[in-house]
């Protein structure tokens, strides 16, 4: 979800360089979905659950920023690494998350 709020915050932003960063967070934010989807299917998640597992984390980011996109920084300090960490290594992640 730290890509989705990204994209959206960046996209409302409007200058050419927040299109740019709106772009790459929608690029991301697409791979990870894909690979949140395909962990969920592999551990026998229905897809009401994924939906809602989303939807509460997408809520619960909203909330640390008091859904207010100014306050953005609280998610970048706590997500942004991780965020991209599994983004660059997204096959040893999931083996990771899977216990392989």
């Amino acid at each position: 979800m730290f890509y989705n709020i990204s994209e959206k915050g960046f996209k409302k932003n409007g200058s050419a360089d927040a299109l740019k960063s709106s772009q790459q967070s929608a690029h991301m934010k697409d791979t990870l979905f894909i690979m949140a989807y395909m962990i969920g299917r592999d551990i026998g998640m229905n897809e009401d659950a994924m939906s809602t597992r989303l939807k509460m984390s997408f809520n619960s980011m909203m909330d640390m920023m008091d859904d207010n996109f100014v306050n953005y920084s609280i998610l970048l300090q706590k997500y942004a690494e991780p965020c991209a960490s599994l983004y660059r290594n997204a096959d040893a992640r999931i083996n990771e998350a899977m216990g392989r």
